[in-house]
């Protein structure tokens, strides 16, 4: 390589490495920019002039790389690349040390030390003026190796030291240290055998060692295995072998021989054959036993090498029998030992579980009393005198030496109830304990359906028999219920609680004031032993009397909507009833009443009320409003049963209301165009729009244009249905305004006016809009723009161009160069202002790298905002990862980076389009009475309706994304008292959303959570409660009330520590979250589709917060415990996806007594819901996992979790 070539190699490196360390260059050294000039051929440089990229390549390369030449020039010290032996394990002991360096060495001046692991030097190699004192050093180019004048010793890890300047390169700069012994470590090979350090049993004499299996161990000074040979035991007198071992291999299944611990220590069995007080010693081979290199172990071949004695051992008993349940009343108690046995002195005694003694069998002087005893050998079984009580724990005591061996030795005893117990077999019937109903007079028992209860002495099923419900008076059989087996799904009969309660029922034929009694056939019932229940067979056994209960509602009617004007007002009762004393009242949805009926001694006023049976229908002398919300209210007693009791009223708007049927055709509200002169009316294409007082849809008919001179038509639109994909005629907005389009025809300055035949639109109803059919009712003229035109084209062209510079300079993500910016196709646009067509392009800018904020501020009512394919296409190039906020004087809303990707991908050609209304006008006036139904009326901003579209498609919910939007407040506010709402102008129903409140640099914003788009709106509440003040949790409970996400019983009474059940824990879960009501996903048996909750489930379910049990049960009415919240609010973490999710870390185990009382379904969830702070426990060291939840916990749980998320302050 020539010189040239090597200069700028090193040339190369250096320039990298000045990149990568920031070295800072002399760039203006005039002697280095010379002398690299007259060195190097500029066109050689240039050539090089890529390996550093980041250098501008606008000058003369010599400005780069001469600042540099003369330090590539400089020879660089030597560097060791490679040290051998390094982390390896099995080196030799006498260990070639390598050194591999960067370019040749010589001998310099300096050590090796070699040094065991606690620092103790072992071995040096001195190197001065050129000799070596210690040991060898080899040196071949860059490669040395070395070598100690000496072994180190096995098994041994040591670390290797090496002086700086040791080595030199041919300059004579000294190569770098070795310093730390994490740079340079070996560990030397095992070459020792392993050594016997102590073994058992050893000695004279050892009771330890059992004649039936003798246990063998062998601690050495080393981890072992073992390997091949034999273990031979000897009688210690003559040598004779008593038992040989064949070892093969690490250990055998029977555990025969085995290492364990720390492999330090070996173990072996010898079974049988040895006899008790006599010597024997052990016979090991050599090479049975070998250390993890498998040095062999030498083996033990002498008597005196091991010699043990086996001892008179102890008798000990090794099973004892009976134990568990069922057994006998008399039953046999044995016991079998370790060797033979006879009898000694001492006694055996039988207590029941609470210590009493009931049996007691002594044994002195070969004699036995209070029993029998029976001995074969090992095996001892005793019976006592008489008989144990049924279904009874006991538990049996044996005396030390009751029992002795044949040398007179005693056996152990039996102490301890857990030693030895059982439960005698149940052979007794259960008992009643007591029943309901009973009684002469009970008026809890329905006439519809009778439900019976049992109580027993002892768990119990059903089995086989009947129920029977008879007349007292005469024995008549009113109802026979059939019995057989544990229960049936209709839950006609059951066993609950403690399985000692037994449930039936009997639906139908009972009569008011009548007694009736009850008769149980035999074995209808049994305990858990088959025993069965006597039953119940006469009137003295079993008699009630039904009572006069009062009657009641079971369904109102009408309730929805599309409703009759003069409706028949429906109720059905519990029984028949007729007329009493009170009044159905007919209101509006704001109260104003509309209608009465008065009901008052057998006469009727203001309309008419008939009876049939249960049923009543009512109908007002007059017809109401149509397309009108009311709802109805009655008062208690205006109807009474054949006893006179009264009914119970009804009287809250929520419990009976319905919406009239639209029976008025739409009205036209206004109109565009339309007067004497408009120049918004383009020759080319003329837009149409109509204003109506509801909603409406097209339907069938005809537009038609006509000359306003002669009536001659000049365009005709056919339509045919809600809308076409040209967008010719479309209803948008809230569905109030319709509009149309009629291209090309039109002159300058004429008049025209517009047709339109009755039933092309109608509203929701189908009540057909009248039409337009004269001059007189739209009429309009073309503007005469000619001469404007060129100068209003221009100076349009100048807004959008200036606009567009703007946006250059303001942007630092997308939209950066001029053509970009200048094309209307990729620019956002502002294209609609308070209802009217705008064309302006808006700034976008990057805010601190977290979002693009395109500003249309300054439009305080309506701003629509245009974010064209072309862009979205731009911003996915570019990866931009930021989500795009539309921000005007009243509201600000977000599209996330994962919404943005999943309609570009579903509309990939698509504009995307917002609109931000700050609602004032009618609809805004609908929206703030909703809220005043609710008993809010601090609405503190006008409600603001956000739409956003993909091409002609509303999107109205976001695929389970949660999208930010900010409301701006104009005062100061305490965000536990601010409740955010939505509101759906379909249903007008008002729903909470969860919303949080900062304030940023001195401005009040709410910013709202919701997966769905609607029009949504801040209010401020102040809730309380009576049986809240003072208790530990009323600020929690007030603050979820005030955001409508909980409610009391009743206005101002919340029952705190009642029991809550799963759906209403899943509906507070649901209205926190700001989730929309769902149809259940799948048929539940205990789920009614008109449940409060089916909504509430339904949209729970569908979001994989929850699921039903496996036999399509749900369990609504089931009181959810503390672990089944914990496992709901996990899964509602993971829904909304506000978290990273962290391992958790199971700190409650350590913390709670009872956390291994968590169900293994619930751990994983339990320990993160502890961990996040959501469930504490009901004690410094309880959790109570399945203790019932009541309603003010599940409050506190709830808003924490919401916090949590970020879903609340």
């Amino acid at each position: 390589m020539s010189e040239k070539k090597r200069n700028m190699k090193r040339l190369n490196r250096m320039i990298k490495a000045s990149v990568l360390t920031t070295q800072v260059f002399n760039l203006a050294n005039p002697y280095m920019l010379s002398t690299f000039a007259a060195e190097s051929p500029s066109s050689e440089i240039k050539e090089n002039t890529d390996v550093a990229d980041t250098f501008s390549t606008g000058g003369s390369p010599l400005s780069v790389a001469s600042s540099v030449y003369m330090q590539a020039k400089m020879e660089e010290p030597p560097q060791y690349t490679w040290l051998s032996p390094q982390l390896e394990s099995g080196v030799s002991l006498s260990v070639n040390l390598s050194m591999l360096f960067s370019k040749d060495v010589e001998l310099g001046t300096g050590h090796l030390t070699v040094q065991q692991w606690d620092g103790t030097e072992v071995g040096r190699i001195d190197v001065s003026g050129g000799t070596v004192a210690g040991g060898t050093v080899h040196i071949s180019g860059h490669d040395v190796w070395m070598q100690l004048d000496h072994p180190l010793a096995d098994n041994t890890r040591y670390y290797v030291e090496v002086s700086s300047g040791m080595f030199v390169d041919r300059g004579g700069q000294g190569s770098n240290g070795v310093w730390d012994k994490s740079m340079w470590n070996f560990v030397t090979a095992d070459e020792t055998a392993p050594k016997l350090v102590s073994k058992s049993p050893e000695g004279l004499y050892l009771s330890g060692v059992s004649l039936g299996k003798a246990y063998f161990s062998m601690e050495f000074n080393e981890s072992v295995r073992w390997d091949h040979g034999y273990i031979r035991l000897h009688e210690a007198s003559g040598g004779a072998v008593v038992r040989e071992l064949r070892i093969s291999g690490g250990g055998d299944w029977n555990r025969t021989y085995e290492v364990s611990g720390q492999e330090k220590v070996a173990y072996f069995m010898l079974s049988g054959g040895l006899e008790e007080g006599k010597p024997y010693y052990v016979e090991i081979t050599s090479g049975a036993l070998a250390d993890m290199e498998m040095n062999p172990y030498a083996g033990v071949h002498t008597p005196q090498e091991w010699t043990f004695r086996t001892g008179d051992m102890k008798p000990y008993y090794t099973q004892l029998y009976p134990q568990g349940s069922g057994q006998e009343l008399t039953p046999t108690l044995d016991m079998i030992f370790s060797e033979d046995m006879q009898l000694g002195t001492g006694h055996l005694t039988v207590h029941q579980w609470d210590g009493t003694e009931v049996g007691r069998i002594d044994v002195s002087g070969g004699t036995v009393a209070g029993g029998t005893v029976h001995i074969s050998g090992h095996d001892v079984w005793m019976q006592l005198d008489h008989p144990l009580a049924d279904n009874t724990r006991y538990y049996v005591e044996v005396s030390s030496g009751m029992f002795v061996d044949r040398g007179g030795q005693g056996s152990n005893g039996v102490w301890d109830k857990s030693m030895w117990n059982f439960v005698t077999a149940d052979e007794t019937a259960p008992k009643l304990v007591s029943k309901s109903p009973e009684g002469l007079y009970l008026s809890g028992v329905s006439l519809g359906k009778a439900y019976f209860s049992m109580e027993f002495n002892e768990s119990v099923r059903w089995d086989h028999g009947y129920i029977r419900l008879h007349e007292a008076s005469g024995g008549a059989v009113v109802r026979e219920l059939r019995i057989s087996g544990g229960g049936d799904w209709n839950r006609t009969y059951e066993v609950s609680g403690q399985e000692k309660v037994a449930y039936f029922m009997l639906s139908g034929g009972l009569e008011e004031g009548k007694p009736y009694y009850v008769e149980i056939t035999s074995g209808a019932l049994t305990d858990m032993a088959m025993n069965p229940y006597a039953g119940v067979h006469t009137p003295q056994e079993w008699t009630f009397r039904t009572g006069d209960m009062k009657p009641y509602y079971t369904q109102l009617y009408p309730q929805g909507s599309g409703q009759e004007l003069t409706p028949t007002l429906d109720m059905i009762f519990s029984e028949d009833m007729q007329l009493g004393a009170g009044h159905l009242t007919v209101h509006q949805w704001d109260g104003t009443e509309v209608g009465r009926i008065d009901v008052s001694g057998g006469t009727v006023a203001g309309g008419t009320v008939h009876i049939s049976g249960h049923d009543v229908w009512m109908q007002l002398d007059h017809p109401l409003a149509d397309n009108t919300r009311y709802y109805v209210e009655v008062s208690s007693g205006m109807f009474v049963d054949r006893g006179g009791q009264g009914s119970n009223g009804v009287w809250d708007k929520s419990m009976w209301n319905f919406v009239t049927a639209d029976e008025t055709a739409p009205k036209l509200v206004s109109k565009s165009p339309e007067g004497l002169y408009l120049s918004g009316v383009s020759l080319g294409k003329a837009y149409f729009s109509m204003e109506f007082n509801e909603s409406v849809r097209w339907d069938h008919g005809y537009i038609r244009l006509h000359e306003a001179s002669g009536g001659a038509v000049v365009r005709e639109l056919r339509i045919s249905g809600g809308g076409d994909w040209n967008r010719t005629y479309e209803v948008s907005g809230q569905e109030k305004v319709a509009y149309f389009m009629l291209s090309g025809g039109l002159e300058e300055g004429k008049p025209y006016y517009v047709e339109i035949t009755s039933g092309a639109l109608t509203d929701m109803a189908m009540n057909p809009y009248a039409g337009a059919h004269t001059p007189q009712e739209w009429t309009f003229r073309t503007g005469d723009d000619h001469s404007h035109r060129s100068k209003d084209k221009e100076t349009s062209d100048q807004d959008t161009l200036s606009a567009a510079s703007q946006t250059e300079t303001k942007t630092d993500a997308v939209l950066t160069d001029v053509k970009t910016a200048s094309d209307k196709s990729s620019t956002i646009q502002l294209i609609g202002l308070n209802d009217e067509v705008a064309s302006q392009a808006l700034n976008v800018t990057n805010v601190d790298q977290k979002e693009l904020v395109v500003d249309a501020s300054g439009y305080s009512k309506a701003a629509k905002v245009s974010i064209p394919s072309a862009f979205l296409k731009q911003y996915k190039k570019e990866n931009t990862n930021l989500p795009i906020s539309i921000r005007t004087d009243v509201a600000q809303f977000t599209l996330s980076t994962e919404l943005i990707d999943k309609l570009v991908s579903l509309y990939p050609e698509e504009s995307l389009t917002v609109k931000i209304s700050s609602l004032t006008d009618e609809n805004g006036t609908q929206v703030r009475q909703a809220i005043a139904d609710t008993g809010l009326t601090d609405v503190l901003v006008n409600p603001v309706d956000f739409k956003l579209m993909a091409g002609n498609q509303e999107i109205t919910e976001f695929f389970g994304n949660y999208v930010e939007r900010k409301l701006i407040l104009g005062l100061q506010v305490d965000p536990e008292h601010v409740v955010a709402v939505w509101f759906d102008p379909k249903t007008g129903a008002l729903s909470s959303v969860p919303v949080l409140v900062r304030n940023v640099n001195g401005q009040t914003e709410a910013i709202i959570k919701s997966n769905h788009n609607s029009i949504y709106a801040v209010v401020l509440a102040d809730k309380k409660f009576k049986d809240l003040e003072n208790h530990w949790a009323q600020k929690d409970v007030e603050m979820m009330a005030n955001k409508l996400i909980v409610k009391g019983v009743q206005p101002d009474i919340f029952e705190p520590n009642r029991a809550i059940t799963r759906a209403e824990f899943v509906a507070l879960l649901v209205r926190g979250l700001g989730m929309q009501e769902k149809p259940l996903p799948k048929h539940f048996t205990d789920i009614k589709e008109d449940a409060w909750y089916a909504g509430s489930v339904g949209a729970a379910i569908d979001a994989g917060l929850i699921r039903g049990y496996g036999n399509q049960s749900f369990g609504p009415e089931k009181v959810i415990t503390r672990e089944e919240i914990a496992v709901i609010a996990e899964k509602a973490v993971d829904y909304v996806q506000t978290l990273n999710t962290i391992p958790s870390s199971e700190e409650y185990k350590e913390v709670y007594n009872d956390s291994s009382t968590v169900s293994p379904w619930a751990q994983q969830a339990m320990a993160q819901a502890t961990e996040q702070g959501l469930i504490k426990g009901v004690s410094p060291d309880l959790l109570a996992p399945k203790q019932h939840a009541t309603r003010v916990e599940a409050t506190s749980i709830l808003k924490r979790f919401l916090q949590l998320i970020k879903f609340t302050n």
